[in-house]
């Protein structure tokens, strides 16, 4: 998963078994920080995704950092203030005692859904204005961009063709005009994927949208559809 250059919240988790510091790219501080496994999680905010994705890469090593969540948003202090808040009895104290991101004790899939919650209680208050950002390769809504695993794109699109959505609904959902995609080449093409990125990530948030707010609400498709194009607007 490559994060955007914006501002945002994400979840991340190690792979790692044996101990490295969180300062292991950092020779001097490395022995005096607390070391983590893949038994532990963590949470943050940044002014740049991007850029801390690097930095998570630079001190750990690419092979061992996986991000399991990410959302841009302006809000990004404020819902790390409510999300510590939430999971003040997981995170890990340094030599000092003070409390830090690092979690242990809870998974990341866990701490993904306390981070969203926070993420989608402070975008309900969203201005307007700001709920589009522009980038060269894509429009990201800054209320909430999923942070979608293929694997979960397919889930979605394997329960709403279970659950009877037309593909002239799906077409809806995709960013192409031909108007060609099916359920089928849906899952043909996240089934090979390991990550999404641009308009695919657009499409893919929608998908699970849709399928998430059918299983809580039960609405007809055609309305859970007006839905799912308002929150994650395509290019423009």
């Amino acid at each position: 998963m490559h994060l955007p250059p914006f501002p945002g919240v994400y979840v991340v988790e190690l792979l790692n078994e044996h101990p490295i510091s969180v300062n292991a790219d950092r020779p001097s501080i490395a022995e005096r920080c607390i070391s983590v496994t893949k038994a532990n999680c963590k949470y943050g905010r940044a002014k740049n995704l991007a850029r801390r994705q690097r930095d998570y890469i630079r001190t750990f090593g690419s092979q061992h950092v996986r991000f399991c969540y990410f959302a841009v948003t302006d809000h990004y202090m404020a819902v790390e203030a409510k999300v510590a808040a939430d999971l003040a009895s997981y995170r890990m104290s340094g030599a000092t005692g003070r409390l830090n991101e690092w979690l242990q004790g809870i998974s990341a899939n866990e701490v993904k859904h306390v981070v969203r919650a926070a993420v989608e209680s402070h975008s309900e208050r969203e201005p307007t204005s700001s709920k589009v950002r522009k980038s060269k390769a894509t429009s990201l809504p800054s209320s909430t961009l999923m942070s979608t695993s293929p694997g979960q794109i397919v889930d979605a699109a394997v329960y709403l063709e279970r659950q009877g959505m037309s593909v002239s609904a799906l077409r809806d959902l995709h960013h192409s005009s031909r108007r060609r995609e099916t359920f089928r080449s849906t899952l043909r093409y996240f089934g090979k994927k390991t990550s999404s990125i641009g308009r695919n990530l657009i499409y893919g948030s929608r998908l699970i949208y849709l399928a998430d707010a059918h299983r809580r609400t039960g609405k007809p498709f055609l309305e859970l559809v007006q839905q799912a194009l308002s929150r994650y607007p395509d290019e423009s």
